[in-house]
Formats: C-alpha cells, sequence, structure tokens
C-alpha cells in the first residue's frame, strides 16, 4: 500500500510510505520494492521509507522522483538495482543499509546533490555507472571488501577530491587504483575520470 498527498498522480505528494507487501493496479503483492515502483509517477515526492524486511529495490524503482530529498534504506536491502535511483536530483545525503551486497549499474547515476558517499563494508560490487555524474560529490569511502567497481563508476564526480579505501584517503587516481589492483580488485575503464582527483 502507499500514502501519499491528494493526487494519484503525484503533483500534491509529498511522502511515500512503501508498505513490504505493497500492491497496486499494475503490480502483484511481492516482498520487495519492485522493478518501476514509482518511476515518473510522484515526482514532487520528497521523502520514501521503505520498511525492514525488504530485501531488493527493484530496477527503475524511483527514476523520475527528482524532488526526493530524504530515503530511508532498511538494513534488510541487500541488492539496489539497476537505475533504482537515478535522477534524484535533491538527495542530499545517501545512507545505505550496511546490509548491502550490490549495487548495480546506474543505480544512483545523475544524484547531482549528494556531497559525500560511504559505501559500506558489506558491498562487494559497484556495477557501471553506479554513480555517474554525482558532481557533488567532493568524498567517496568505499567498501574494505569491495571487489568489482564497474566501468565509469564515478566518472564526472566533478568535485571529487579525495577517496578513502582500507583506512588511508587517496588524493590520487593513479595510487588509489595501484591499492585496488593490489587488493586484487577488478576496476573497470574511465571510473574516476573527470574528477577533481590528482593523476
Amino acid at each position: 500500500m502507499y500514502r501519499m498527498g491528494t493526487h494519484k498522480n503525484g503533483t500534491k505528494c509529498s511522502g511515500i510510505n512503501v508498505a513490504a507487501n505493497y500492491t497496486d493496479a499494475n503490480y502483484a503483492t511481492v516482498a520487495t520494492s519492485p522493478a518501476y515502483l514509482f518511476t515518473n509517477r510522484y515526482p514532487n515526492t520528497k521523502i520514501i521509507s521503505i520498511p525492514s524486511g525488504v530485501a531488493n529495490i527493484g530496477d527503475y524503482a524511483f527514476v523520475g522522483c527528482t524532488n526526493l530529498t530524504n530515503i530511508t534504506i532498511p538494513n534488510s536491502v541487500t541488492l539496489i538495482g539497476n537505475a533504482s535511483f537515478s535522477g534524484c536530483k535533491g538527495i542530499k545525503q545517501l545512507t545505505l543499509s550496511s546490509n548491502t551486497k550490490t549495487i548495480k549499474d546506474w543505480a544512483f547515476a545523475n544524484c547531482t546533490s549528494m556531497t559525500e558517499l560511504v559505501i559500506p563494508n558489506n558491498v562487494t560490487t559497484i556495477g557501471g555507472a553506479g554513480f555517474y555524474n554525482c558532481s557533488s560529490v567532493n568524498h567517496i569511502t568505499l567498501s574494505n571488501n569491495i571487489t568489482s567497481i564497474g566501468n565509469q563508476a564515478f566518472i564526472n564526480n566533478y568535485s571529487l577530491t579525495s577517496v578513502t579505501y582500507k583506512g588511508v584517503a587517496y588524493t590520487s587516481k593513479s595510487a588509489l587504483q595501484a591499492a585496488l589492483k593490489a587488493n586484487r580488485v577488478s576496476v573497470g575503464y574511465n571510473v574516476f575520470d573527470n574528477t577533481s582527483l590528482q593523476q
């Protein structure tokens, strides 16, 4: 079920509470946040709360929630789907579930208001362009247990000046990539291009 303002098209919607057994005419009863859940349907939504028990955030689930500023992701979530929050330009602070293991392609692309990003230590995989054009992020803390970072995962993070990995803050792209390689992390192409990291 969902709770919102006066119009189902979202024009006066200020908050959505997604229940674990969410149902809608277009969706079956589910135990996860399904694909396309609120895609382009509630553009004025500012707050979304996902209840404990939801394990996966579906592909494209919140695309088009351009005014979303606050998202609560419970510790039950282990996977964040493709482009699930892509274009959520209003998100300023992102708190990921400590049990998140996989962030898929384009998951948080074009979230241009975020300034800092902490990838929890259970995360092993960040998909291609996962944080593409998060242009206000100035610092990233990578998971100590990351094993794979996809192509262009952090490209066009223009404000990015430092990345912390295994307790060391790197301001040099080459030094960071060497550290990742030394720890056998698979790193795609152009991952940190168009950032403010030193060469």
